[in-house]
């Protein structure tokens, strides 16, 4: 993994903590609010036959949630930009990386909790698969992902990660990732 792949995936984790800590210095909580928007970050990992030709990768997004005030019941839609490197050991003749764009709605349940809420996810969406050299083809797929996630109320602003299992469905085989994602939602 590069420097600055490092640095992207290490990025969000360093703000959420950042913030986690301020709160828990001021003990203050972000209001409910019926829609709230964010940004994420993190890392991708292939698994399979996909985790067979890449490396782990990067991930960033931003998101639209929809809340009601007292249901546990959430709905996100998100919008990620994932890449990954082609493993060194491979010689496939130009260098190249693959590139995933999605865009998937979720439905959360989260727990209820002072300081800390965790919830569950699932959702479908439509996955843009391709190579990030010129001309290169890419394919629309369907896909979904299942998840569990932590969300913690800080003073504005509210901080989550969550890790998934991300399946896109393609004619041979599934391509399935492990996005662990961290960020904040305001």
């Amino acid at each position: 993994m590069t420097t600055l792949r490092r640095i992207l995936a290490a990025a969000p984790l360093a703000l959420a903590l950042t913030t986690a800590a301020h709160a828990q210095t001021t003990g203050t909580g972000a209001p409910t609010r019926p829609v709230s928007f964010g940004v994420a970050g993190g890392l991708s990992i292939p698994t399979g036959d996909f985790g067979d030709v890449l490396e782990s990768g990067f991930l960033a997004g931003g998101l639209l949630e929809f809340t009601r005030p007292a249901s546990p019941i959430a709905f996100r839609v998100e919008v990620d930009y994932q890449r990954f490197s082609i493993k060194d050991e491979l010689d496939i003749g130009s260098p190249s990386d693959t590139r995933v764009i999605s865009g998937v709605a979720n439905v959360l349940y989260k727990f209820a909790g002072e300081t800390a809420r965790p919830y569950l996810l699932g959702g479908v969406g439509l996955f843009n698969v391709g190579a990030t050299v010129e001309g290169a083809d890419s394919e629309n797929k369907f896909g979904f992902n299942l998840g569990a996630g932590l969300e913690i109320p800080l003073s504005g602003i509210t901080a989550f990660g969550d890790i998934r299992y991300q399946s896109i469905q393609t004619e041979n085989t599934a391509l399935n990732l492990i996005p662990i994602r961290v960020g904040i939602r305001f």
